[in-house]
């Protein structure tokens, strides 16, 4: 049993208004190596794949790659570690105030690259992808404290990292591709009052 705040339910109860052309709720059936994603939608006629997110931003705490992703990382980035767990933004040619590692951040960088990886099994220059992350978050317009958050992951984690990351040079099918060239990046803010809720409204 779910959540009422759990991402796959939101995607759920998107699905039947906000984002109409999601058709497939948790799309589990992509593998790229050890990597298994969970998508919580996806869009076949536009091949977007969805990651929704709620009180998931108000963590910094996320679990790590285990020593099973060292080949990926290897092959597909040139990161050769055997600590995958130690892993700092620098590592992936990415530039973050002060470094953090790459696990200590609100946004789920961890979860965000097991996406990526997923999605790099399945795409081609002539068959790209989009991944595109919703959040929703309280409507609560005249509180300075949330909407600082909001903006600040926004623009201080989302934004940067998916421009850097769009930008970096990799590794796929035996040529080197600039990851936009293969996969687009998308967020959405979705205030929550247009999620139609009927546990939500009952409890109103």
């Amino acid at each position: 049993m779910c959540s009422i705040a759990s991402s796959s339910r939101f995607c759920y109860l998107s699905s039947k208004d906000l984002f109409d052309d999601i058709d497939e709720l948790e799309k589990t059936n992509i593998k790229n190596g050890c990597c298994r994603p969970h998508y919580d939608g996806y869009s076949e006629k536009n091949r977007v794949f969805y990651e929704f997110k709620s009180h998931e931003f108000c963590t910094k705490s996320h679990s790590s790659l285990s020593t099973s992703y060292i080949d990926l990382l290897k092959d597909i980035f040139g990161i050769h570690t055997k600590t995958p767990s130690e892993l700092r933004f620098s590592d992936f040619k990415m530039s973050i105030e002060n470094d953090p590692s790459i696990y200590k951040l609100n946004f789920d960088f961890k979860q965000f690259l097991c996406h990526v990886f997923g999605l790099l099994s399945i795409v081609t220059k002539d068959q790209k992808a989009t991944l595109k992350y919703v959040w929703i978050v309280p409507d609560l317009p005249n509180n300075e404290e949330l909407n600082s958050f909001v903006n600040m992951i926004r623009h201080e984690q989302i934004d940067k990292i998916f421009n850097q990351f769009s930008n970096l040079t990799i590794n796929h099918k035996d040529e080197k591709v600039k990851i936009k060239d293969l996969i687009c990046f998308e967020f959405e803010l979705v205030p929550a009052w247009k999620i139609k809720d009927p546990i939500l409204e009952e409890l109103s």
